[in-house]
């Protein structure tokens, strides 16, 4: 794309955001054009980090919560389980040999979703356990809000990733 071409188009994104934020505090919104535009993704969550740190204590009180539990979760060890068979990320390789539950749930159970801790890749625990890539046709069963909340936490992730290996 052209850089200029490419700053509109981000304008236009910028704006939207904005009004989604100002009129409706709209947060899902962010996450649905980043879905749209990949390749802007960085932007636009920096765009609309900056547009609310200022504006925290506004947000509805179930998205508050839901932020919060996952902020915990990635935060905290959790509740750590070691997995009986080792896998790995099918998206970045990493050894994954342990889970940790917001729920106090012990042990993961087949379909039960979770994330690279590495690279923040959306994963679902197979038959046997073991952590492989999660089908979109399982994505697309997910509710806005789920979906938005699974963003979020990819999103998370990502940015502690980069954050520890700067």
């Amino acid at each position: 794309m052209e850089p200029q071409a490419k700053a509109q188009l981000m304008d236009q994104l910028f704006s939207e955001i904005e009004q989604g934020w100002r009129h409706d505090r709209d947060r899902t919104l962010v996450y649905r054009l980043a879905e749209k535009h990949p390749e802007l993704r960085g932007e636009l969550y920096e765009f609309f980090e900056d547009l609310v740190l200022s504006d925290l204590g506004d947000v509805a009180s179930e998205t508050r919560e839901d932020e919060e539990s996952i902020a915990r979760w990635i935060h905290s060890s959790g509740r750590v389980t070691r997995l009986s068979s080792d896998s790995s990320c099918p998206v970045c390789h990493v050894t994954i040999d342990a889970t940790s539950s917001t729920s106090g749930q012990d042990t993961p159970k087949p379909g039960d979703l979770s994330l690279c801790g590495d690279c923040g890749a959306l994963l679902v625990f197979d038959a046997r356990l073991r952590q492989v890539l999660a089908p979109q046709a399982l994505i697309d069963q997910m509710s806005d809000k789920e979906r938005c909340k699974a963003q979020w936490a990819q999103e998370i992730v990502r940015r502690a990733r980069d954050w520890w290996k700067a």
